[in-house]
């Protein structure tokens, strides 16, 4: 495949993928909000476009364009932040769907840290008898990430550079440098977040000069490729996976009442 990017194949191409066996399609659901101050409001964008673009290379599929917005809850007041409505982004994305299946992809993988895909899952799997999967970035072991900041400012940093984001990377390297010691939590705050969330997922509001990622003293950006890169190899397993229980469905349904 010369490329997985499905916007760039042409229709006979597309055909052509489809009549010869090909099912696959990834779709990431990225946002645009505020995550710390050294980072630019897209970068979710660029890690579920990364994420979604090194699957497809791998298992033989196709890249939708990232859809830009989501839902927000902790960042949603924050400025840059641009927040959408929830039944919005589950129809549109419920839509999505409905057409590729109609064009005879099988296999949809959602790349997104968009938690309530949950219930388009479920209910697309009702409906129409097509499973879906999805990847939720925070579920990537990053070995060197055992602290939060460090995570997720290295696992973005991993994505810019294996997507070619040479320039944004080194901006994002820079300001991590200039702004690290200078922005701080009050550990009280802390603490009172931590307690809330023994009760489960919640949202909580980030104040001015609070921010849910902070900068780091240190980014670990080849050791989150090469974990990003081993996550990727181990998943295909699950992917080939998914073929043959999309085919049982069908045949499932079109046996039902005859066995």
């Amino acid at each position: 495949m010369a490329t997985v990017q499905l916007t760039e194949i042409t229709s006979r191409e597309c055909r052509r993928y489809l009549t010869e066996g090909g099912d696959l399609a990834f779709l990431p659901v990225g946002s645009v909000e505020r995550l710390g101050p050294h980072l630019p409001l897209g970068i979710k964008c660029y890690i579920v476009s990364a994420i979604a673009n090194m699957m497809a290379e791998k298992n033989n599929g196709y890249c939708l364009p990232v859809i830009p917005y989501s839902t927000l809850c902790d960042t949603c007041a924050a400025p840059g932040s641009v927040d959408t409505d929830p039944q919005v982004l589950y129809d549109f994305v419920y839509d999505i769907c409905r057409e590729l299946v109609a064009n005879g992809f099988r296999r949809i993988v959602f790349v997104s840290y968009f938690r309530e895909l949950y219930y388009v899952i479920a209910e697309f799997f009702q409906q129409e008898n097509v499973p879906l999967a999805w990847v939720c970035p925070d579920n990537i072991p990053i070995l060197e990430g055992r602290d939060r900041d460090v995570r997720e400012t290295s696992l973005a940093a991993a994505c810019l550079r294996l997507t070619g984001k040479t320039e944004l990377l080194e901006r994002v390297l820079e300001n991590n440098r200039l702004m690290f010691g200078k922005y701080e939590t009050s550990p009280t705050r802390l603490e009172l977040l931590s307690s809330l969330r023994k009760l489960g997922r919640m949202s909580y509001e980030f104040r001015t000069g609070e921010y849910p990622v902070l900068p780091v003293k240190e980014i670990y950006v080849e050791e989150a490729a090469r974990d990003l890169e081993n996550w990727v190899n181990v998943k295909k397993e699950a992917i080939d996976a998914l073929k043959d229980y999309a085919y049982y469905l069908s045949r499932r349904r079109a046996d039902r009442g005859m066995i």
